[in-house]
């Protein structure tokens, strides 16, 4: 038997669910006015929008890569960030590493100039984990190592970031030594 409050709980995520989904789909649509809203959103709820909402999240973030370029510039840093979340919706969604790995190069030649640390090492991060998924260990911990330097120059040790990045350098050096 369900208590009141998770009764209540339940019919409220119903509605916002069905908000969520609707917001996703309004992406392609967005106007230069409404843009700045969306790309809060595409760049908050990366996580949360690729892992509950997969069907819609790699239309979503397809959307917010032309809607940033349009109305930002190819060269800008919410581009780029868009390219990299795209690339972890196919990374995550498709099971296409080598897609993903494209698009992280990509957004990596963009945030170089333009992204902040924590863009950078989170980059590295995922290029250095879609590297070891292919297999190249050496091109895998070269990415890890360099989002570690960031991570720790930037004093991210409470960052989840740089827990992952320790996570899979050890994955990587396991597999090194082997």
């Amino acid at each position: 038997m369900q208590s009141k409050n998770s009764s209540t709980a339940t019919a409220t995520m119903d509605v916002e669910w069905k908000n969520l989904e609707k917001l996703l789909t309004q992406a392609m649509h967005c106007t230069e006015d409404s843009y700045k809203s969306f790309i809060k959103v595409a760049m908050l709820a990366e996580y949360p929008i690729i892992n509950f909402f997969q069907k819609d999240s790699i239309g979503f973030y397809e959307d917010m890569m032309e809607q940033s370029r349009m109305f930002d510039g190819a060269d800008h840093r919410h581009h780029g960030l868009m390219l990299s979340a795209y690339a972890q919706a196919v990374t995550n969604i498709e099971g296409d590493i080598r897609k993903g790995i494209a698009y992280y190069e990509k957004a990596r030649f963009i945030l170089s100039a333009k992204g902040t640390p924590v863009d950078m090492a989170s980059l590295y991060q995922h290029l250095g984990w879609n590297y070891y998924k292919t297999g190249d260990l050496n091109k895998s911990q070269q990415y890890l190592q360099e989002a570690y330097k960031l991570e720790e120059e930037g004093g991210m040790h409470t960052n989840v970031v740089m827990c992952q990045t320790l996570s899979i350098l050890g994955l990587v050096s396991t597999g090194m030594v082997e």
